[in-house]
């Protein structure tokens, strides 16, 4: 009993995080990637990269002003990924992919409220609200550009607290984190 009561919060946050992992899966899963909104359009950027080695034209894709760091991320998997699976497989893959990209972001609002509230209670209700809100579960559905960039926002949000907190002046994680938003420039 002294195990359960020592380690609850960590085992609460297991718990969540395994039920949202379970549902975000199973619905990228379930779900037609293509029923998602702008998905079609988002899947032929991604597969303009993967197959002809350029950036899509605003006369062929109407997302082409889009900033290109998902599509070469996600058109660098697809030419890895489609020498031994079919493009139906690779679909799916990448929806498996944006599911990911969901539990990072809920992940990063949990830990962004800690850094700021110190509060368990208020981490754990943090995840199960973000977790749950309609909008993230369902960007993580679908092959989306938005979650990529809310899950990379979050975590800038989370090493800029950290820095503020702990008075790190630029360090790795800035740099890191200054890479990953300009690369989706």
């Amino acid at each position: 009993m002294g195990f359960w009561l020592k380690n609850w919060f960590k085992i609460s946050v297991g718990l969540v995080m395994f039920l949202l992992a379970l549902l975000y899966f199973y619905n990228a899963w379930q779900y037609n990637t293509y029923w998602g909104y702008d998905s079609g359009a988002h899947i032929d950027y991604i597969f303009t990269i993967a197959e002809s080695n350029r950036l899509p034209a605003m006369s062929e894709n109407y997302l082409a002003w889009h900033e290109p760091g998902f599509y070469l991320f996600n058109g660098a998997l697809v030419k890895l990924f489609t020498v031994f699976l079919t493009k139906a497989e690779v679909i799916k893959l990448l929806q498996m992919a944006g599911a990911v990209w969901g539990l990072l972001f809920v992940v990063g609002s949990g830990l962004l409220s800690w850094l700021v509230a110190k509060n368990r209670w208020l981490t754990i209700f943090t995840l199960l609200f973000v977790g749950l809100l309609g909008e993230v579960s369902e960007a993580s559905r679908f092959i989306t550009n938005e979650i990529f960039f809310q899950a990379l926002a979050i975590w800038w949000l989370v090493w800029f607290w950290h820095w503020r907190v702990f008075g790190q002046r630029f360090s790795s994680y800035y740099l890191r984190s200054e890479f990953f938003a300009l690369a989706g420039l």
